[in-house]
């Protein structure tokens, strides 16, 4: 893109990818927070109360990555289809 509104548009995106950023971070930190709350409350020990939130938030991360590098790669819906 060119003429005036480039600058703008730079900072747009900037800003949409820290708060995108930042809201996933928030929401990953409270994710774990209540499960293991949740695990701990409900007698698993030590280390599995801490590793348990993990197996479950780790999946969801690698499923909202994979499916935004196959939309920024521009996967074919086939292949798209394939990971839901």
């Amino acid at each position: 893109m060119t003429g005036i509104l480039r600058v703008p548009r730079l900072a747009a995106l900037v800003t949409i990818a820290a708060l995108v950023a930042a809201a996933s971070l928030v929401s990953f930190a409270e994710s774990y927070r209540g499960l293991y709350e949740w695990a701990s409350g409900h007698g698993l020990p030590g280390v599995w109360a801490v590793a348990w939130p993990l197996q479950v938030d780790v999946f969801i991360a690698v499923g909202e990555l994979a499916l935004f590098v196959a939309l920024a790669d521009r996967w074919a819906p086939r292949s798209r289809a394939a990971l839901l």
